[in-house]
């Protein structure tokens, strides 16, 4: 009676493994979206109190634009926020919603199609006190 519990039990321990391992393989066979085009690239500029560092590359995916910071590092700072704006120091922008990270990978979606011949800063500001963190100008 134990050796057919025993036999059972690794039975069904050896298949639910097999089918695990049938799920990561399918999960790793997914391909990657490589449709997005890369449009713009410029690298953060501090401002005068604050060190902002790291890459901002604006794609273009299926008619929508999104922009994507690659090794950034900003200072902390209450009420940031992503701007795609058409100054160096904002006044007239679009805002792509609040910076999730001070430090890291992250992307934000440009809502519509902007003309980046006008918009051409992506910029870190703190909106409450109206004060610049970096900008990069995108060409």
């Amino acid at each position: 009676m134990k050796i057919i519990l025993i036999t059972s039990l690794t039975f069904l321990f050896f298949s639910s493994c097999k089918k695990e391992k049938a799920v990561a393989m399918e999960m790793m066979a997914v391909p990657i979206d490589t449709s997005a085009v890369l449009k713009y690239k410029a690298d953060f500029i501090g401002s005068t109190d604050v060190i902002t560092t790291g890459t901002s590359e604006v794609y273009l995916r299926n008619r929508n634009y999104f922009v994507k910071f690659l090794n950034f590092k900003t200072s902390a700072g209450p009420d940031l926020h992503v701007l795609l704006s058409k100054e160096e120091m904002p006044a007239t922008y679009i805002d792509l919603g609040t910076l999730t990270l001070i430090k890291g990978d992250q992307e934000y979606n440009i809502p519509g199609e902007p003309n980046f011949a006008e918009y051409k800063y992506i910029c870190i500001q703190c909106i409450k006190y109206n004060h610049l963190f970096g900008t990069a100008k995108i060409n």
